[in-house]
């Protein structure tokens, strides 16, 4: 019976001052530039962060891909994350 050998996987940190958090990541994932958009009537979108595997960052239409994963910090004020959810 043959072992299917993955490549090992190394992590990176990346840390946030301003939002106060840290994610480990893949190294095999680009972090993209911010596209900052906040939907009419919701709450004020803060911060985007997105995650793209290193061959689709590296492509000429890495800016159309759809990220691997993706972290949004929006402003709730007094709203609370069940209301958020809703």
């Amino acid at each position: 019976m043959e072992e299917d050998l993955q490549p090992a996987v190394s992590w990176l940190t990346y840390q946030d001052q301003d939002f106060h958090f840290s994610i480990a990541y893949p190294d095999t994932y680009t972090i993209l530039p911010a596209q900052n958009s906040s939907a009419a009537g919701g709450p004020e979108l803060l911060h985007v962060l997105r995650f793209l595997d290193h061959q689709l960052a590296s492509g000429d239409t890495a800016e159309y891909e759809i990220p691997n994963f993706t972290i949004e910090v929006f402003d709730l004020g007094s709203l609370t994350l069940e209301k958020f959810l809703e």
